[in-house]
């Protein structure tokens, strides 16, 4: 199941192409929790608290306190991450910029915009190609864009034709925006 992984170069490691290992993974994790509660519960019936007690009762005290230490701290555990991964690590700025942040808040802008403006999204920035419509082609036809445009494109609801005709927003590469004739069109820079 690593093999997904293993073979490609591209964005290396790769979660979802790894992620058939996930199964051999909770496996393990839970063999090591099932032995943690048996050695826990095999030390606390051991320890002769109470020498008259019967048996089965002493193994049933042992499981509801070792399985209630456990839910304890799978709660605390799921606290630490939660304020680890919502309050701390969701803010940064590097997960800003690895998430394209400003390609969304520029959707939003554009969203905001009244639909008779014409609107540019000038994509001034490199990456895989990605096919959109020209604005320039009288055909239609569709040429191949730089592919953090997607972000934009999603957040605007601009991925065919008929939705950038009908909310004027089109996307331009560098060197293009002297074919823009109106007077009143926008252009908006990908990355300012």
């Amino acid at each position: 199941m690593i093999l997904p992984s293993a073979f490609t170069w591209e964005g290396i490691p790769h979660a979802l192409r790894s992620i058939g290992v996930l199964p051999v993974a909770m496996i393990f994790a839970a063999e090591g929790t099932w032995w943690l509660i048996e050695t826990l519960v095999h030390w606390y019936r051991e320890k002769d608290i109470h020498p008259l007690e019967h048996p089965y009762k002493k193994e049933e005290e042992a499981r509801l306190i070792v399985g209630a230490a456990l839910i304890i701290l799978l709660v605390a555990i799921g606290f630490a991450e939660y304020d680890k991964y919502f309050n701390k690590w969701a803010k940064r700025q590097e997960v800003q910029d690895a998430f394209s942040a400003d390609f969304v808040e520029l959707g939003r802008e554009i969203n905001q915009l009244p639909r008779n403006l014409s609107k540019y999204v000038l994509v001034n920035t490199s990456g895989t190609l990605v096919d959109v419509l020209d604005p320039f082609d009288p055909t239609g036809r569709t040429r191949g864009i730089p592919m953090p445009a997607q972000t934009v494109i999603f957040i605007t609801g601009t991925y065919n034709k008929e939705k950038q005709e009908e909310k004027n927003i089109f996307y331009i590469l560098p060197g293009q925006e002297k074919f823009i004739t109106e007077r009143n069109a926008l252009v908006l820079p990908l990355t300012r």
